[in-house]
């Protein structure tokens, strides 16, 4: 007989409580995994953002210097906001006789022998976010997107392009005095929160071919 009490007791299985208990460690144990693989989710999606944007910033700068670097000569035009710049095979060249207050016949909007990068805002029909266009020399095709995804032009020390020093020194002829100057692309990403961080890349430019 008590044998038939012993063996019962051993079939008599898991109790309900046991039960509960068992589904919600083993419940836990799944939310825990759920919430790391969402979070090493997120961080990859993020890194892979941030990597695409530093690639395309890359580009962008590698394609800016071999452009201002051969250049006979780089102006800011403020107004405008864009670095304009007088290639090597312009016939152009800058005037004899400007003021140091004044621009130079380089940041003239209209002169097709002159190329620039500009930062422009967003609109609502084909570009989603601020961006730089690329003007080249005689193309005839306007300003053409660089690079989108950028940082909105806020202030001339808080842009997606900016360039240091802004001046155009002018000298006693009135050439333009080229100097070194340091441009930064910033572009924006979303963190892990959502929230919108700045990526920025530098690099200095001085034209090699003043005349």
């Amino acid at each position: 007989m008590s044998m038939d009490v012993e063996q019962v007791k051993r079939e008599r299985g898991f109790t309900l409580v046991e039960l509960l208990i068992t589904v919600g460690i083993a419940m836990f144990v799944l939310a825990g995994m759920s919430a790391l693989f969402v979070s090493q989710t997120r961080t990859a999606h993020v890194l892979n953002a941030k990597s695409e944007i530093l690639n395309d910033l890359f580009l962008a700068s590698q394609m800016m210097q071999l452009e201002l670097r051969g250049a006979k000569a780089v102006c800011w035009d403020s107004a405008a906001k864009s670095i304009r710049y007088q290639p090597l095979t312009s016939p152009n060249d800058t005037p004899a006789n400007v003021l140091a207050n004044q621009l130079t016949a380089l940041c003239t909007k209209n002169s097709a022998k002159n190329g620039f990068f500009q930062i422009r805002p967003k609109n609502n029909t084909d570009k989603p976010t601020p961006y730089i266009c690329w003007d080249e020399q005689d193309d005839g095709t306007g300003c053409q997107e660089l690079l989108r995804g950028m940082k909105a032009h806020v202030s001339a020390t808080d842009s997606g392009m900016m360039i240091s020093p802004t001046a155009n020194v002018v000298d006693v002829y009135g050439k333009l005095v080229q100097t070194v100057r340091t441009i930064t692309l910033t572009a924006e990403y979303q963190d892990r929160d959502r929230n919108i961080k700045d990526l920025s890349l530098s690099f200095k430019v001085w034209p090699r071919n003043v005349q």
